[in-house]
């Protein structure tokens, strides 16, 4: 009887323990730092225990990179795990709150390398955002832009079907660049009011000129810079 009590002791002992033992592992792992919940990423903490002062708390951008993932609805637009890592050092760069400071993702480097040499597979305008809507600033002359009559002011609403409402320049440069020889399709707004009309333009070869001149015909020699 009494081994049976003795037994019964002991098991009861064990229970308990191990129910005390998964409770403080259940605990620890819902209360440990933020970034040891992040799974999805590597090299998290590469060289950064050395860079940072006693007095910076990196725990709110693990917390908000969870709080995101877990709650963020985003609706249609599904970003990917590498590309918040590229606006989170965007904004790091942003905070220097200095112009001449600006971190590219690698394929926004990519175009910004292509315009730096001067060539790259394309239609050969220069397009900016005025008034909120994609135009047109100027067509390269003797390009597949200017052959097919495309004009500075022409307002681009849609690049291949698709609408470039809240559309940035570098992703409708994106839509707009391709494989030479290929076609892209424009819809264009031409005058305030008027319909749109689509240009198809045929990719080629685009080498941005340094310089260009002009005579006009009252005399006025033009020169147009268009790298320095």
């Amino acid at each position: 009887m009494n081994q049976r009590r003795t037994i019964f002791f002991i098991i009861t002992n064990l229970i308990l323990v191990g129910v005390v033992f998964t409770g403080g592992v259940f605990v620890g792992y819902e209360n440990r730092p933020a970034v040891e919940s992040v799974t999805t990423i590597f090299n998290k903490e590469a060289d950064i225990t050395t860079s940072l002062s006693a007095e910076t708390d990196f725990s709110p951008f693990w917390k908000t990179w969870n709080v995101i993932n877990k709650k963020y609805a985003g609706g249609d637009k599904v970003t990917t795990d590498q590309e918040k890592v590229w606006g989170a050092i965007q904004g790091l760069v942003g905070s220097l709150d200095d112009p001449y400071s600006v971190f590219m993702p690698p394929e926004e480097a990519r175009i910004f390398e292509e315009n730096i040499n001067g060539n790259f597979g394309g239609i050969g305008i220069e397009i900016g955002i005025r008034n909120d809507i994609l135009t047109v600033i100027a067509p390269l002359k003797d390009t597949p832009a200017y052959r097919a009559g495309l004009l500075a002011g022409d307002k681009i609403v849609a690049v291949d079907g698709t609408s470039t409402v809240a559309m940035r320049v570098d992703e409708a440069v994106g839509l707009i660049r391709g494989e030479i020889g290929t076609p892209v399709v424009l819809t264009i707004v031409r005058e305030e009011g008027s319909d749109p009309f689509d240009v198809k333009v045929f990719r080629d070869t685009i080498t941005i000129p340094t310089i260009d001149t002009e005579k006009r015909a009252d005399g006025i020699f033009v020169i147009k810079l268009y790298n320095f």
